[in-house]
Protein backbone atom coordinates (compact mmCIF):
# COMPACT_ATOMS: atom_id res chain seq x y z
CA UNK A 1 0.00 0.00 0.00
CA UNK A 2 1.37 3.61 -1.43
CA UNK A 3 0.86 6.86 0.78
CA UNK A 4 -1.56 8.32 -1.09
CA UNK A 5 -3.66 5.23 -0.34
CA UNK A 6 -2.75 5.39 3.09
CA UNK A 7 -4.00 8.75 2.85
CA UNK A 8 -7.40 8.56 1.14
CA UNK A 9 -8.17 5.46 3.64
CA UNK A 10 -7.25 8.28 6.45
CA UNK A 11 -9.40 10.46 4.61
CA UNK A 12 -12.30 8.49 4.60
CA UNK A 13 -12.03 7.27 8.10
CA UNK A 14 -12.32 11.08 9.06
CA UNK A 15 -14.94 11.39 6.94
CA UNK A 16 -17.14 8.58 8.16
CA UNK A 17 -16.47 9.46 11.34
CA UNK A 18 -17.57 13.32 10.85
CA UNK A 19 -20.44 12.54 9.41
CA UNK A 20 -21.80 9.83 10.52
CA UNK A 21 -23.75 6.85 8.73
CA UNK A 22 -21.39 5.90 6.15
CA UNK A 23 -22.30 6.72 2.25
CA UNK A 24 -20.05 4.91 -0.02
CA UNK A 25 -18.64 5.66 -3.58
CA UNK A 26 -17.93 4.17 -6.54
CA UNK A 27 -15.18 5.02 -9.13
CA UNK A 28 -16.73 5.61 -12.85
CA UNK A 29 -14.27 3.29 -14.69
CA UNK A 30 -14.47 2.88 -18.67
CA UNK A 31 -16.91 -0.34 -18.06
CA UNK A 32 -19.09 1.70 -15.96
CA UNK A 33 -19.49 4.20 -18.29
CA UNK A 34 -20.06 2.15 -21.53
CA UNK A 35 -22.98 0.56 -19.55
CA UNK A 36 -24.37 3.63 -18.83
CA UNK A 37 -24.44 5.11 -22.06
CA UNK A 38 -25.19 1.50 -23.45
CA UNK A 39 -28.11 1.15 -21.57
CA UNK A 40 -29.85 4.21 -21.74
CA UNK A 41 -33.70 4.31 -23.01
CA UNK A 42 -34.23 4.72 -26.93
CA UNK A 43 -36.39 7.53 -26.76
CA UNK A 44 -35.39 11.05 -25.30
CA UNK A 45 -37.08 12.09 -22.00
CA UNK A 46 -39.56 15.05 -21.74
CA UNK A 47 -37.93 17.87 -19.99
CA UNK A 48 -40.77 20.23 -18.82
CA UNK A 49 -39.47 24.03 -17.66
CA UNK A 50 -42.24 25.45 -15.54
CA UNK A 51 -43.47 29.03 -14.91
CA UNK A 52 -42.54 30.56 -11.40
CA UNK A 53 -46.43 31.17 -11.16
CA UNK A 54 -48.43 27.55 -11.27
CA UNK A 55 -50.30 25.60 -8.83
CA UNK A 56 -47.13 23.65 -8.02
CA UNK A 57 -47.58 20.87 -5.67
CA UNK A 58 -51.73 21.31 -5.25
CA UNK A 59 -51.95 19.70 -9.04
CA UNK A 60 -49.87 16.84 -8.24
CA UNK A 61 -52.80 14.13 -7.63
CA UNK A 62 -54.57 15.37 -10.81
CA UNK A 63 -51.09 14.80 -13.16
CA UNK A 64 -50.35 11.58 -11.17
CA UNK A 65 -54.52 10.31 -11.97
CA UNK A 66 -53.63 10.26 -15.44
CA UNK A 67 -50.56 8.20 -14.87
CA UNK A 68 -52.60 5.22 -14.05
CA UNK A 69 -53.16 2.98 -16.69
CA UNK A 70 -53.32 -1.13 -16.08
CA UNK A 71 -53.03 -3.76 -18.64
CA UNK A 72 -52.84 -7.18 -18.15
CA UNK A 73 -51.41 -10.08 -19.83
CA UNK A 74 -53.53 -13.07 -21.45
CA UNK A 75 -54.21 -13.98 -17.60
CA UNK A 76 -55.57 -11.74 -15.27
CA UNK A 77 -52.75 -11.70 -13.00
CA UNK A 78 -50.44 -10.91 -15.49
CA UNK A 79 -49.38 -6.94 -15.07
CA UNK A 80 -48.11 -5.40 -18.20
CA UNK A 81 -48.03 -1.98 -17.50
CA UNK A 82 -46.16 0.58 -18.23
CA UNK A 83 -42.70 1.77 -16.38
CA UNK A 84 -42.22 5.66 -16.29
CA UNK A 85 -40.17 7.57 -14.44
CA UNK A 86 -40.28 11.30 -12.87
CA UNK A 87 -36.87 13.06 -12.61
CA UNK A 88 -35.12 15.55 -10.94
CA UNK A 89 -31.71 16.24 -12.45
CA UNK A 90 -29.27 18.71 -10.64
CA UNK A 91 -26.37 18.73 -13.99
CA UNK A 92 -25.10 21.82 -15.85
CA UNK A 93 -25.79 24.03 -12.49
CA UNK A 94 -29.46 23.72 -13.17
CA UNK A 95 -32.29 22.15 -11.37
CA UNK A 96 -34.46 20.26 -14.16
CA UNK A 97 -37.46 18.59 -14.36
CA UNK A 98 -37.90 15.18 -16.61
CA UNK A 99 -40.02 12.32 -17.62
CA UNK A 100 -39.42 9.15 -18.98
CA UNK A 101 -42.51 8.28 -20.85
CA UNK A 102 -42.71 3.95 -21.80
CA UNK A 103 -43.91 5.25 -25.30
CA UNK A 104 -44.58 8.14 -27.54
CA UNK A 105 -48.74 7.64 -26.92
CA UNK A 106 -48.13 7.99 -23.32
CA UNK A 107 -45.64 11.21 -23.78
CA UNK A 108 -48.37 12.79 -25.74
CA UNK A 109 -50.90 12.01 -22.76
CA UNK A 110 -48.38 13.43 -20.31
CA UNK A 111 -47.57 16.37 -22.60
CA UNK A 112 -51.57 17.53 -22.68
CA UNK A 113 -52.39 17.17 -19.13
CA UNK A 114 -49.04 19.09 -17.74
CA UNK A 115 -49.80 22.14 -20.17
CA UNK A 116 -53.59 21.88 -18.63
CA UNK A 117 -52.21 21.89 -15.55
CA UNK A 118 -49.21 24.11 -15.69
CA UNK A 119 -50.54 26.32 -18.43
CA UNK A 120 -47.05 28.06 -20.04
CA UNK A 121 -44.75 25.48 -19.17
CA UNK A 122 -41.87 25.01 -21.98
CA UNK A 123 -42.13 21.26 -22.83
CA UNK A 124 -39.64 19.73 -25.17
CA UNK A 125 -38.00 16.34 -26.00
CA UNK A 126 -34.90 16.03 -23.91
CA UNK A 127 -31.49 14.41 -26.07
CA UNK A 128 -29.26 13.60 -22.99
CA UNK A 129 -31.14 11.06 -20.83
CA UNK A 130 -28.62 10.84 -17.93
CA UNK A 131 -26.55 13.38 -16.41
CA UNK A 132 -23.19 13.67 -17.67
CA UNK A 133 -20.65 10.98 -15.76
CA UNK A 134 -16.73 10.92 -16.63
CA UNK A 135 -14.31 8.57 -16.28
CA UNK A 136 -12.76 9.17 -12.47
CA UNK A 137 -15.97 10.71 -11.29
CA UNK A 138 -17.28 9.05 -7.75
CA UNK A 139 -20.79 8.04 -7.52
CA UNK A 140 -22.55 7.65 -4.14
CA UNK A 141 -26.27 6.94 -3.75
CA UNK A 142 -29.55 5.58 -1.58
CA UNK A 143 -32.77 3.94 -2.54
CA UNK A 144 -35.73 4.78 -0.24
CA UNK A 145 -38.06 2.27 1.64
CA UNK A 146 -40.46 2.18 3.42
CA UNK A 147 -41.21 1.99 7.28
CA UNK A 148 -43.62 -0.02 7.40
CA UNK A 149 -45.72 -2.30 5.15
CA UNK A 150 -47.09 -0.70 2.18
CA UNK A 151 -50.54 0.29 3.42
CA UNK A 152 -49.88 2.42 6.00
CA UNK A 153 -49.72 6.15 4.43
CA UNK A 154 -46.97 8.28 3.89
CA UNK A 155 -47.08 12.16 4.49
CA UNK A 156 -49.06 13.88 1.43
CA UNK A 157 -49.81 17.10 0.04
CA UNK A 158 -53.39 16.57 -0.14
CA UNK A 159 -55.73 17.87 2.76
CA UNK A 160 -56.05 15.63 5.59
CA UNK A 161 -54.60 14.43 9.13
CA UNK A 162 -50.50 14.36 8.10
CA UNK A 163 -50.03 16.68 5.27
CA UNK A 164 -47.15 18.95 4.28
CA UNK A 165 -47.04 22.96 5.44
CA UNK A 166 -44.41 23.37 2.29
CA UNK A 167 -43.12 21.88 -0.62
CA UNK A 168 -40.88 19.21 0.17
CA UNK A 169 -38.64 20.16 -2.93
CA UNK A 170 -37.61 23.53 -1.51
CA UNK A 171 -35.38 21.28 0.79
CA UNK A 172 -35.11 18.87 -1.68
CA UNK A 173 -33.63 20.89 -4.61
CA UNK A 174 -31.53 23.22 -1.98
CA UNK A 175 -29.72 19.88 -1.36
CA UNK A 176 -29.06 19.31 -5.03
CA UNK A 177 -27.53 22.51 -5.53
CA UNK A 178 -23.65 23.28 -5.46
CA UNK A 179 -23.18 26.98 -4.18
CA UNK A 180 -20.15 28.49 -2.51
CA UNK A 181 -18.82 25.08 -1.32
CA UNK A 182 -15.09 23.65 -0.42
CA UNK A 183 -13.96 20.33 0.12
CA UNK A 184 -12.31 19.06 3.96
CA UNK A 185 -9.27 20.30 2.68
CA UNK A 186 -10.23 23.17 1.20
CA UNK A 187 -10.75 23.41 -2.42
CA UNK A 188 -13.17 25.30 -3.82
CA UNK A 189 -16.31 23.29 -5.55
CA UNK A 190 -17.78 24.72 -9.09
CA UNK A 191 -21.58 24.69 -9.49
CA UNK A 192 -20.63 21.86 -12.31
CA UNK A 193 -18.44 20.06 -9.67
CA UNK A 194 -21.74 17.99 -8.79
CA UNK A 195 -24.45 16.33 -10.61
CA UNK A 196 -27.71 14.58 -9.28
CA UNK A 197 -30.31 12.49 -10.21
CA UNK A 198 -33.72 12.00 -8.12
CA UNK A 199 -35.59 9.38 -9.87
CA UNK A 200 -38.98 8.03 -9.16
CA UNK A 201 -39.52 4.87 -10.91
CA UNK A 202 -43.18 3.80 -10.91
CA UNK A 203 -45.83 1.57 -12.61
CA UNK A 204 -49.35 0.84 -11.83
CA UNK A 205 -50.39 -1.90 -9.75
CA UNK A 206 -54.03 -3.75 -10.19
CA UNK A 207 -56.37 -2.73 -7.59
CA UNK A 208 -56.44 -5.31 -5.97
CA UNK A 209 -53.23 -3.93 -3.85
CA UNK A 210 -56.09 -3.17 -1.45
CA UNK A 211 -58.52 -5.43 -1.45
CA UNK A 212 -57.03 -8.75 -1.53
CA UNK A 213 -54.80 -11.83 -0.93
CA UNK A 214 -52.23 -12.80 -1.82
CA UNK A 215 -51.12 -9.83 -4.22
CA UNK A 216 -52.44 -7.23 -1.42
CA UNK A 217 -54.76 -6.45 1.78
CA UNK A 218 -57.78 -5.30 2.36
CA UNK A 219 -56.59 -1.95 3.67
CA UNK A 220 -60.73 -1.18 4.97
CA UNK A 221 -60.56 -4.17 7.26
CA UNK A 222 -57.14 -3.69 8.75
CA UNK A 223 -58.12 0.09 9.26
CA UNK A 224 -61.29 -0.55 10.76
CA UNK A 225 -59.19 -3.28 13.01
CA UNK A 226 -56.95 -0.79 14.29
CA UNK A 227 -59.89 2.09 14.78
CA UNK A 228 -61.40 -0.68 17.15
CA UNK A 229 -57.80 -2.02 18.44
CA UNK A 230 -53.75 -2.22 17.80
CA UNK A 231 -52.94 -4.49 15.37
CA UNK A 232 -49.60 -6.17 16.21
CA UNK A 233 -46.73 -5.98 14.01
CA UNK A 234 -46.24 -9.86 13.19
CA UNK A 235 -46.80 -10.10 9.66
CA UNK A 236 -47.79 -14.02 10.23
CA UNK A 237 -50.57 -12.38 12.35
CA UNK A 238 -51.80 -9.93 10.40
CA UNK A 239 -51.97 -12.28 7.07
CA UNK A 240 -53.38 -15.13 8.61
CA UNK A 241 -56.60 -13.24 10.80
CA UNK A 242 -55.15 -13.07 14.25
CA UNK A 243 -54.90 -10.22 15.64
CA UNK A 244 -54.38 -8.97 19.26
CA UNK A 245 -55.51 -5.67 20.06
CA UNK A 246 -55.90 -3.05 22.57
CA UNK A 247 -57.18 -0.07 23.30
CA UNK A 248 -57.23 2.48 20.86
CA UNK A 249 -56.52 5.65 21.01
CA UNK A 250 -57.14 8.83 19.15
CA UNK A 251 -54.26 8.47 17.01
CA UNK A 252 -54.30 4.86 16.22
CA UNK A 253 -58.15 5.39 15.11
CA UNK A 254 -57.35 8.70 12.58
CA UNK A 255 -54.41 5.96 11.63
CA UNK A 256 -56.83 3.83 10.61
CA UNK A 257 -59.22 6.11 8.91
CA UNK A 258 -56.07 7.28 6.65
CA UNK A 259 -55.48 3.15 6.29
CA UNK A 260 -59.07 2.61 5.46
CA UNK A 261 -59.92 5.20 3.04
CA UNK A 262 -57.10 3.55 0.46
CA UNK A 263 -59.15 0.69 -0.90
CA UNK A 264 -60.35 0.99 -4.30
CA UNK A 265 -57.63 3.51 -4.80
CA UNK A 266 -55.03 3.66 -7.45
CA UNK A 267 -51.58 2.68 -6.70
CA UNK A 268 -48.22 2.19 -7.76
CA UNK A 269 -45.11 0.18 -7.92
CA UNK A 270 -42.39 2.79 -6.85
CA UNK A 271 -38.43 2.38 -6.95
CA UNK A 272 -37.21 5.93 -5.55
CA UNK A 273 -33.04 6.55 -6.74
CA UNK A 274 -30.91 9.04 -5.17
CA UNK A 275 -27.18 9.33 -7.34
CA UNK A 276 -24.75 12.15 -6.71
CA UNK A 277 -21.58 12.24 -9.07
CA UNK A 278 -19.02 14.17 -8.42
CA UNK A 279 -15.29 14.63 -9.13
CA UNK A 280 -14.73 14.99 -5.56
CA UNK A 281 -15.90 11.76 -3.42
CA UNK A 282 -17.12 13.40 -0.42
CA UNK A 283 -19.75 15.84 -2.14
CA UNK A 284 -20.57 13.10 -3.84
CA UNK A 285 -21.55 11.78 -1.02
CA UNK A 286 -22.72 14.62 1.30
CA UNK A 287 -25.07 15.54 -1.79
CA UNK A 288 -26.27 12.02 -1.16
CA UNK A 289 -26.74 11.69 2.17
CA UNK A 290 -28.31 15.95 1.88
CA UNK A 291 -31.23 14.85 -0.89
CA UNK A 292 -32.17 11.18 1.35
CA UNK A 293 -32.29 12.57 4.03
CA UNK A 294 -34.82 15.28 3.05
CA UNK A 295 -36.71 12.12 1.47
CA UNK A 296 -37.32 10.92 5.35
CA UNK A 297 -39.43 14.31 6.48
CA UNK A 298 -42.07 12.42 4.19
CA UNK A 299 -43.13 11.01 7.75
CA UNK A 300 -46.87 10.81 8.96
CA UNK A 301 -46.60 10.95 12.41
CA UNK A 302 -50.07 9.55 12.46
CA UNK A 303 -49.83 6.23 10.66
CA UNK A 304 -45.99 6.14 11.72
CA UNK A 305 -45.08 5.63 8.17
CA UNK A 306 -42.00 7.30 6.42
CA UNK A 307 -39.42 6.85 4.00
CA UNK A 308 -35.56 5.16 5.14
CA UNK A 309 -32.66 5.64 2.95
CA UNK A 310 -30.67 2.80 2.12
CA UNK A 311 -27.50 3.86 1.77
CA UNK A 312 -25.99 1.72 -1.06
CA UNK A 313 -23.08 -0.09 -0.55
CA UNK A 314 -19.90 -0.38 -2.72
CA UNK A 315 -20.88 -3.37 -4.60
CA UNK A 316 -24.25 -2.81 -5.13
CA UNK A 317 -23.70 0.89 -6.65
CA UNK A 318 -22.71 -0.19 -9.83
CA UNK A 319 -25.77 -2.46 -10.65
CA UNK A 320 -28.44 0.51 -8.87
CA UNK A 321 -26.91 3.07 -11.23
CA UNK A 322 -27.30 0.75 -14.14
CA UNK A 323 -30.59 0.21 -13.59
CA UNK A 324 -31.47 4.01 -12.85
CA UNK A 325 -29.95 4.29 -16.53
CA UNK A 326 -31.75 2.04 -18.19
CA UNK A 327 -35.23 3.00 -16.21
CA UNK A 328 -35.71 -0.89 -14.50
CA UNK A 329 -38.62 -1.28 -12.15
CA UNK A 330 -38.23 -5.33 -11.73
CA UNK A 331 -40.32 -6.64 -8.74
CA UNK A 332 -39.16 -9.86 -7.03
CA UNK A 333 -41.41 -12.61 -6.49
CA UNK A 334 -41.60 -11.44 -2.63
CA UNK A 335 -42.63 -7.78 -3.69
CA UNK A 336 -45.70 -9.37 -6.13
CA UNK A 337 -47.09 -10.36 -2.70
CA UNK A 338 -48.39 -8.95 0.43
CA UNK A 339 -45.16 -8.94 2.26
CA UNK A 340 -43.22 -6.17 4.01
CA UNK A 341 -40.95 -5.60 1.19
CA UNK A 342 -43.59 -4.51 -1.24
CA UNK A 343 -43.22 -0.83 -2.38
CA UNK A 344 -47.16 0.86 -3.14
CA UNK A 345 -48.14 4.70 -2.93
CA UNK A 346 -51.37 5.77 -4.10
CA UNK A 347 -51.79 8.96 -6.10
CA UNK A 348 -51.55 11.57 -3.52
CA UNK A 349 -48.73 9.95 -2.10
CA UNK A 350 -46.70 9.74 -5.31
CA UNK A 351 -47.66 13.09 -5.95
CA UNK A 352 -45.48 14.39 -3.18
CA UNK A 353 -42.40 12.30 -4.40
CA UNK A 354 -42.77 13.42 -7.90
CA UNK A 355 -44.59 17.02 -9.10
CA UNK A 356 -43.38 20.08 -10.76
CA UNK A 357 -43.11 22.83 -8.15
CA UNK A 358 -43.36 26.43 -8.47
CA UNK A 359 -41.48 29.53 -7.08
CA UNK A 360 -42.85 28.74 -3.62
CA UNK A 361 -39.95 26.53 -3.35
CA UNK A 362 -37.10 29.62 -3.60
CA UNK A 363 -34.07 27.17 -4.82
CA UNK A 364 -31.75 29.39 -7.11
CA UNK A 365 -30.89 27.93 -10.81
CA UNK A 366 -33.91 26.04 -11.09
CA UNK A 367 -34.60 25.84 -15.25
CA UNK A 368 -38.12 27.89 -15.29
CA UNK A 369 -39.22 29.05 -18.05
CA UNK A 370 -40.39 33.07 -17.95
CA UNK A 371 -41.80 33.65 -21.59
CA UNK A 372 -45.31 32.49 -22.62
CA UNK A 373 -45.00 29.38 -24.46
CA UNK A 374 -47.91 27.63 -27.10
CA UNK A 375 -51.41 27.59 -25.85
CA UNK A 376 -52.06 25.00 -22.80
CA UNK A 377 -54.67 22.60 -23.47
CA UNK A 378 -58.02 23.66 -22.51
CA UNK A 379 -59.73 22.74 -18.99
CA UNK A 380 -62.25 20.98 -20.01
CA UNK A 381 -59.89 19.00 -22.28
CA UNK A 382 -60.60 14.68 -21.46
CA UNK A 383 -58.74 13.66 -19.17
CA UNK A 384 -57.67 10.05 -20.42
CA UNK A 385 -59.13 7.58 -17.78
CA UNK A 386 -58.21 4.35 -18.00
CA UNK A 387 -59.99 2.01 -20.29
CA UNK A 388 -57.77 -1.28 -19.64
CA UNK A 389 -58.06 -1.34 -16.29
CA UNK A 390 -59.54 -4.95 -15.56
CA UNK A 391 -60.46 -5.24 -12.05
Amino acid sequence: MNSSDITNRLKDAVWDRVTGESFETTVVDADLANTIQARQPDIPLTKIAPRPENDGIDAARDLVNTLYTVRTGQFDYQNQSPVQSFEVWYDESKVKFLFKPADEVLRERFEKQVLDKHPGSKIEEYHTRFPEVEEGDFISGATMDLRKMFYYPIKTPVEGVETFEEDPYGPLTSEMVVQEERTSDGQQVASDDCRMLVQVVFKPAKRTWSQKLPFGIDVEDRGMELKNGRLKDSLGRQLSGEVEVQDASRKMKNAGEQIAKQRGQPGFYTRIRVLAISPYREVAERHARGVAEVFETYYNAVTEQGLVSQPLPKDELRATVEKAASRTLALGLREKFATSEKTILTPPELAGIAHIPNDDIETPNVDWTYTESSPGVPADAPQFDDQTTTE
